[in-house]
C-alpha cells in the first residue's frame, strides 16, 4: 500500500512537471509570433522609407514625430499587432539621425505578463 501510495506521489509530480514545461512552451511560442510580427513590421516601415522621397527632412518629417502621419500609421498597426501596445504605452520609436541611420524601437507586453519585451532595428538610408 505504501509502495503505491510512493509511486503515485512520484507520477504526479512528473505529471505537474510535464504541464509546467507544455505551459512554458506555449508562452514562448506567442513570444516568437510577436517578435516575428514586429520584424514584419518594421521590415515594411523601413521599405515603405525607401519608396518615397527618402531625403533626411522627409524622413523626418513623415515619422520621427508622434504627430506626423507615417508614424500615427506605424503606431496604428501596432496597436492592432502587438498585445499591450497603445498611444500611451509601449508605443514604437522610431529615431532617424542625420546621417541617415534609422533606429526603430518597439515593445509589446502579453496580458498577464510582467516582462516587456523590446527589439530594436537599425538601419542606414543614403539619399
Amino acid at each position: 500500500m505504501l509502495e503505491a501510495l510512493v509511486t503515485l506521489l512520484i507520477i504526479s509530480i512528473g505529471m505537474m512537471s510535464v504541464l509546467k514545461l507544455l505551459t512554458t512552451s506555449l508562452q514562448e511560442i506567442s513570444n516568437v509570433q510577436y517578435r516575428a510580427q514586429a520584424v514584419l513590421m518594421a521590415s515594411g516601415l523601413i521599405a515603405e522609407m525607401w519608396t518615397i522621397d527618402h531625403s533626411i527632412k522627409n524622413l523626418k518629417e513623415q515619422y520621427a514625430k508622434e504627430s506626423a502621419a507615417g508614424y500615427k500609421k506605424f503606431l496604428g498597426q501596432a496597436m492592432k499587432k502587438l498585445p499591450g501596445v497603445s498611444d500611451t504605452i509601449n508605443q514604437p520609436a522610431i529615431d532617424i539621425k542625420d546621417d541617415g541611420k534609422i533606429v526603430i524601437n518597439m515593445q509589446w507586453q502579453a496580458a498577464g505578463e510582467a516582462t516587456v519585451h523590446k527589439i530594436v532595428f537599425v538601419t542606414k538610408i543614403n539619399e
